[in-house]
């Protein structure tokens, strides 16, 4: 299949589940009709969202990992941040994303930069979660930090890394499970009941990623099970796992069928385009993001 072919069934989907999706953004946003879009998604659709790599850095060695680690960490020191927001204070951008590697290996870099950040700027990062505690959890929010996003597929949905959302629903504003689609994620979210197990724990959204093979190493785990490429003005990836997206509706009409209440995002490729295109409003006009 290629990416016509994706997009045509994608939408073919789209048409069957009506109004129980939001469809926004000349169908690059797309969501179950059930709630309001974290603050953070928002911002990054409007192109004003502004994505913080700490490092490299991971305690994880996940075999669908899209980065490809640089043999020489890189990450900005405690005078990179200072400087960065003092510039930073007059950009556009309305929210900060903490993203890694794992990012609570750069935990008092992270907590330093949040209580730097304007309190009207809305801030969530992003872990597999085997590094969190409650107490960590509450100095990142006191920090100014209003959300946090679990990739769970990176523990294969572990049980404890599960439990540590009941604590995380009582701290923060809002608890995101974030994860990439393929087979073994719907086998987690559907038939081993994952999904409804989130939404007791207090889980309110959550963002379905189309997965991309970026590395070598997801290239070589995973590279025979079928992909495509994405290719326009703004944005550019090879190697997109053709299962991907059409689990993500399968997901989603899982979902919608069995009335569970939680807010399902559609992170395509589209979604991503969409943020480039805006973040090029900008400034940074004819910019193509390109991942091989």
């Amino acid at each position: 299949m290629g990416r016509k072919s994706i997009i045509d069934e994608v939408k073919k989907r789209q048409a069957e589940l009506g109004d129980s999706v939001v469809i926004k953004d000349a169908g690059m946003t797309v969501y179950t009709n059930n709630g309001e879009l974290s603050k953070g998604c928002q911002y990054c659709k409007q192109g004003i969202g502004y994505p913080a790599e700490l490092g490299f850095k991971c305690n994880l060695d996940c075999s669908f990992c899209p980065i490809e680690i640089p043999p020489v960490e890189n990450n900005m020191t405690g005078y990179d941040h200072a400087k960065f927001f003092e510039i930073f204070q007059f950009d556009p951008f309305l929210s900060y994303a903490y993203t890694g590697g794992e990012p609570l290996l750069y935990f008092d870099d992270m907590v330093y930069i949040a209580s730097q950040v304007d309190s009207g700027i809305y801030q969530h990062f992003y872990t597999n979660g085997v590094l969190l505690t409650e107490e960590k959890a509450k100095t990142l929010y006191d920090a100014g930090i209003n959300e946090i996003r679990f990739n769970l597929l990176a523990t294969n949905f572990s049980d404890e890394i599960i439990e540590k959302i009941s604590y995380c629903e009582k701290i923060f504003d809002l608890v995101c499970v974030e994860v990439p689609v393929m087979q073994e994620t719907y086998n987690f979210l559907v038939r081993k009941g994952k999904l409804k197990e989130i939404v007791s724990r207090g889980v309110r959204q959550l963002n379905l990623g189309e997965m991309y093979l970026t590395s070598n190493k997801s290239r070589a785990n995973l590279g025979d099970r079928g992909t495509y490429n994405y290719t326009s003005l703004f944005f550019r990836v090879n190697n997109i796992l053709e299962e991907s997206r059409l689990l993500t509706y399968d997901i989603i009409k899982y979902s919608i069928e069995n009335n569970i209440d939680i807010l399902i995002n559609d992170c395509s490729c589209e979604a991503k385009e969409l943020q480039i295109m805006k973040i090029n409003k900008y400034g940074n006009i004819g910019r193509q993001v390109i991942w091989t």
